[in-house]
């Protein structure tokens, strides 16, 4: 259960998902009517399909899977292996009934666990997808580093993130240096349509109120939590449309023992 998270990693999750951690207990049933918490599996898909041809039975690593829809998808439409990890036994268990409904449950293993403690599997998967996880594990150079650790010479590192400013830079330069700075190739760089992402932030929106408000008429003494959680949200949605998201396909340089 959720509630078993020591308290520094259940602030780290809930601040990950942008939810009160006192709603954390709740976060299955906050975000359950979304198929992706944060990411967009369509546009990932899609960036991925110029490999369709060498993705079969590939075994891809997805940390923070929340439900595990971008690796279902990629299970789905490109016959990957996938495993799914998160620290929310909750999410896990949303994930395993979703993969058997999609006819998946064969590609998609779940694992409930501390992401970081996948970092130490260095070389182990083909590849490796991170979406809608902000700086869990630093900036996005940082990012980068520890993610393309665990994938092999020739394996993908995905990544869904906002663009970055650094130092006067453009966020799309600033982003593009983060990315190759260990000298893997920058395959893809995909922009979420902004459509998609109203899309996206209006169905969450619509999702939050609606488990939210039962929530709170469930349970008055968290009544005021929840519905300051609710009202912050709207507000964070307002500003969606000028928010720029990118998908990052990287193929991974080197060869076996290189950093």
């Amino acid at each position: 259960m959720s509630e078993a998270l020591d308290s520094g990693l259940a602030r780290e999750v809930a601040q990950s998902l942008d939810c009160p951690l006192e709603l954390l207990p709740d976060a299955r049933r906050l975000f359950h009517k979304l198929d992706a918490i944060g990411s967009e599996p369509e546009s990932l898909v899609s960036a991925m399909r110029t490999w369709a041809g060498e993705l079969n039975g590939r075994m891809f690593l997805e940390l923070g899977c929340g439900f595990g829809a971008p690796g279902r998808a990629l299970a789905r439409e490109c016959g990957v292996q996938v495993l799914g990890v998160d620290a929310l036994t909750e999410f896990v268990d949303e994930a395993r009934v979703r993969a058997e409904s999609a006819g998946v449950a064969d590609r998609c293993r779940y694992r409930n666990d501390d992401l970081r403690r996948m970092l130490s599997a260095e070389g182990r998967f083909d590849g490796v997808i991170w979406a809608a996880m902000g700086e869990a594990l630093g900036d996005l150079r940082d990012t980068v580093r520890q993610l393309r650790r665990l994938v092999k010479p020739g394996g993908w590192v995905v990544i869904q993130a906002d663009a970055v400013a650094s130092q006067g830079q453009s966020d799309a330069t600033a982003s593009r240096a983060a990315l190759t700075a260990f000298g893997d190739e920058l395959a893809r760089d995909v922009s979420v349509p902004h459509w998609q992402l109203r899309e996206a932030d209006r169905a969450r929106q619509q999702a939050l109120r609606t488990a939210g408000e039962a929530i709170a008429s469930e349970d008055p003494f968290r009544a005021a939590t929840v519905m300051l959680f609710l009202e912050r949200q709207q507000r964070e949605a307002s500003g969606a449309s000028k928010r720029e998201s990118s998908i990052w396909v990287l193929r991974r340089r080197g060869a076996t023992g290189t950093p």
